[in-house]
Order: structure tokens, then C-alpha cells, then sequence
């Protein structure tokens, strides 16, 4: 079967379009896996400033003033150990 050259060029700039459709699907895929990530992590670090913020509440209404610093210290070693 002889293809002419429209043909050649219109079969091209189909594989051509087909790659090029798939490449941005991969990139969109990807944003959308980082924004669920970064979604994820804000949602982490909203929580565990609630928390400090209730540990820190629960230092001030104990009234220690003498181990209100060791006990943030505690506090923030507790929060961030592996």
C-alpha cells in the first residue's frame, strides 16, 4: 500500500499527539499524588500543633513555674523522637 505524504505526516503527528497526551497524564498523575501528600502533611502539622498547644496549656495551668522550661523540653523531645 503506498501512503502519500499527508498521510505519513497526519500518521506521525497522531503518535506524535498520543505520546504527548500520555506525558501530561503521567505530570497531572504526579501533581495530584503531591497535593495529597502536601494535604496529608498539613493535616500532620495542624494535629500536632493542637497537641502542643494543649501540652503547653496543661504546663501553664499546673502552675510550676519552676519546671515550665524542662517541661516543654520534654515536651517538643517527645513530639519529634523517631
Amino acid at each position: 500500500m503506498i501512503i502519500s505524504g499527508c498521510e505519513e505526516l497526519r500518521i506521525a503527528k497522531e503518535a506524535f499527539m498520543e505520546v504527548h497526551a500520555t506525558g501530561k497524564w503521567l505530570n497531572e498523575k504526579q501533581e495530584s499524588k503531591m497535593e495529597m501528600g502536601n494535604r496529608q502533611m498539613e493535616s500532620d502539622n495542624s494535629k500536632q500543633i493542637k497537641r502542643l498547644e494543649v501540652d503547653m496549656y496543661r504546663v501553664l495551668l499546673s502552675g510550676d513555674a519552676g519546671s515550665w522550661k524542662g517541661s516543654i523540653d520534654r515536651m517538643l523531645v517527645r513530639e519529634f523522637e523517631p
